[in-house]
């Protein structure tokens, strides 16, 4: 684990590296943001970008009288336009990645390594999802690397300490019943204690369901697109006829299947033709499936940003409807409620950690070229199988190519209510204003 604080040199001050980085969609003013504060409770947080917003939280402690700034808020303030990839050398051991777009830092960036290989597959990846983007992998002149950060610092990269809801009379009232209901005070009965081993099951439980339903998103759907659009279609005299991608563990696995076009062509013909690993299953004396083995890029649920099922009703659907002619079908069934296990073992409560999710599963159909037009809007999804078919002989159009692809998954959402509450009969109101979430909202 790479350390996250370092001292500027020759300043009674620190630079903070890997802060947890969030887009706002809407604003510093959306809900999502006090959603975020709610679940992570963190100890600092800064604002980045003025076109697009993003926020840093930060939740270890820090001593009181060290001032301290967001490195990669400092990078994002001198770099307020287009879109900048930074992969720097901090030190011998220490490399460092993050990303800017439009002054706001790049969610899932602002990472330390102490690798140079990690840090490049990290860097490799952000220039899929951003390929226009400027890249800089090292330190501009020949100032060092921390001469080079001092120079960009600014005031208003300071992190800001999170000031936590404060006690009410309320809340201590509801306190002190509770604690005189498990005295024995009244007759409501007491929630019985789980052993170790129910506390165990319970979290195993919750890891699987994790497991289950981690979603694979923008670089899932780019990852497998680029290897399926890269696809020999006729090596060693041997004819693709149609692949299918399903998730193995972590990865992408293809089948590929191919038919022998020719009496010149044979097993020896093929497997000289297919790249060493490529895994080779002949079926018989005419067909053969090549198996291909590829990242998929996913990440738990808990830990993904949704959007709410409102929300994506106005936009996501929108969007859909707007791209609709380019596919043969597009469709998206009703939602679903999604009701995770608790890691404890309890029975769920509005402010545990078992969120209801929405679940509605996907099904598209059309040209590859059209399944381009989905990256921007597809990082809450779970593919669970890409089909690839191939005609030579069909004749392009808006909704016909030489290649059809059919995918088919799930979409993920928030129940409304845990973000729209009403204020007469939601008990855990998640609208509450922070001094400092409004100031931002305000400035």
């Amino acid at each position: 684990m790479q350390s996250t604080v370092q001292p500027i040199p020759s300043e009674r001050a620190k630079w903070v590296f890997s802060l947890q980085w969030f887009a706002l969609v809407q604003g510093p003013r959306s809900p999502a943001l006090n959603l975020l504060l709610q679940r992570n409770r963190p100890d600092y947080l800064c604002f980045s970008g003025h076109t697009f917003h993003s926020v840093g939280l930060y939740s270890e402690a820090l001593p009181k009288h060290v001032e301290a700034y967001s490195a990669a808020l400092c990078v994002a303030i001198a770099h307020p336009h287009k879109s900048w990839l930074f992969n720097l050398a901090v030190s011998h051991a220490q490399h460092w990645v993050v990303g800017v777009h439009e002054g706001a830092v790049i969610s899932g960036t602002d990472r330390l390594y102490g690798s140079a290989q990690e840090a490049q597959a990290h860097f490799e990846l952000l220039q899929q999802t951003y390929p226009h983007a400027e890249r800089v992998k090292q330190v501009p002149g020949a100032t060092e690397f921390h001469d080079w950060l001092r120079g960009l610092s600014r005031p208003n990269a300071r992190l800001r300490p999170y000031r936590r809801r404060r006690w009410h009379w309320s809340v201590l009232s509801a306190v002190v019943a509770s604690v005189g209901v498990w005295l024995g005070w009244g007759q409501s009965p007491t929630t019985p204690t789980l052993s170790a081993e129910q506390v165990q099951q319970a979290q195993a439980a919750r890891r699987a369901f994790e497991q289950a339903h981690a979603l694979n998103g923008v670089a899932g759907l780019r990852n497998a697109l680029d290897v399926l659009e890269n696809l020999p279609l006729q090596p060693g005299g041997w004819q693709l006829q149609h692949s299918l991608c399903q998730p193995l563990q972590s990865n992408w696995q293809c089948a590929v299947k191919y038919r022998r076009a020719g009496p010149a062509s044979n097993n020896l013909t093929l497997e000289h033709a297919l790249d060493s690993t490529v895994t080779l299953q002949f079926d018989n004396l005419d067909e053969a499936t090549a198996f291909w083995r590829f990242e998929m890029n996913q990440q738990p649920l808990s830990r993904t940003l949704l959007q709410y099922r409102r929300r994506n009703e106005r936009n996501l659907f929108s969007h859909l409807q707007f791209v609709q002619t380019a596919f043969n079908r597009l469709a998206l069934s009703s939602a679903q409620v999604l009701q995770p296990p608790s890691s404890q073992g309890q029975e769920p409560s509005p402010d545990s950690d078992n969120s209801l999710f929405l679940q509605r599963r996907w099904f598209s159909q059309g040209p590859m070229r059209s399944h381009y037009m989905l990256l921007p809007w597809v990082g809450a999804f779970r593919w669970e199988q890409i089909r690839l078919q191939w005609h030579p002989n069909a004749q392009p159009s808006l909704q016909d190519s030489a290649f059809i692809l059919t995918v088919e998954g799930y979409l993920y959402e928030l129940v409304d209510q845990t973000v729209y509450p009403t204020q007469a009969s939601f008990s855990y109101p998640l609208a509450w204003r922070d001094p400092i979430v409004e100031q931002w909202g305000r400035s």
